[in-house]
């Protein structure tokens, strides 16, 4: 789903600490809708009885907690312990996401609608999407932001960065590339993406 008549759908990905969600909420300051697909997924995780289900079986039945909340570090552990695990684990989920932003997407009266997806490209969610914003920083500074955001070691922010695609991929695949280098001005940057995709609007592309 890349297209959905006259809507341009645009996904905006970005690593930990990068400010992509920094960016998505400038963009909904600005009136424009934007679907967070981690609170999609953590949703579904907790509404869709079926997704319950299959979690209980593939992860452990204690993925839930008695109040049917999630228990984030047994979810956690099981998708550290390896990168099949991990595979599985989004197989089930990552569906049910696909499905919810496609209902979502096409109720939004707005002509220029977004994802913000961390793992954008990874999951392959640039597929339901016409064009990619990638928003990015430099590493140490996103080590940084990410250690006083968290009060985790830089070691820890290290290893989850290296688990991510690699920048300069990302910045290959990117249609937008907007540098968060924390003197850009962001409100501008937004200025001139909605211009453009505007202009595309207009040109049918």
């Amino acid at each position: 789903m890349v297209s959905d008549g006259d809507k341009i759908l645009v996904g905006v990905t970005g690593g930990i600490g990068s400010g992509k969600s920094y960016l998505c909420n400038i963009l909904r300051e600005a009136g424009f809708p934007v679907f967070d697909t981690d609170t999609a997924a953590r949703n579904e995780m907790l509404e869709n009885t079926e997704l319950r289900t299959r979690l209980q079986k593939l992860v452990s039945p204690d993925v839930f907690k008695a109040d049917g909340s999630l228990n984030k570090p047994v979810i956690r552990k099981f998708l550290h312990a390896s990168p099949e695990n991990a595979a599985r684990f989004d197989a089930e989920v990552h569906p049910c996401v696909r499905k919810s932003w496609r209902c979502w997407a096409k109720k939004q009266a707005s002509r220029i609608v977004f994802m913000e997806c961390a793992l954008l490209y990874e999951a392959e969610f640039d597929n339901e999407v016409a064009y990619t914003v990638l928003v990015t920083a430099p590493e140490d500074l996103r080590v940084e932001r990410v250690m006083k955001r968290d009060g985790i070691s830089a070691q820890t922010v290290r290893k989850w960065i290296s688990m991510q695609l690699d920048e300069k991929q990302k910045m290959l695949r990117a249609d937008y590339i907007i540098y968060n280098n924390g003197e850009a001005d962001m409100q501008g940057e937004v200025r001139k993406l909605i211009l453009d995709l505007s202009e595309r609007l207009k040109r049918g592309l």
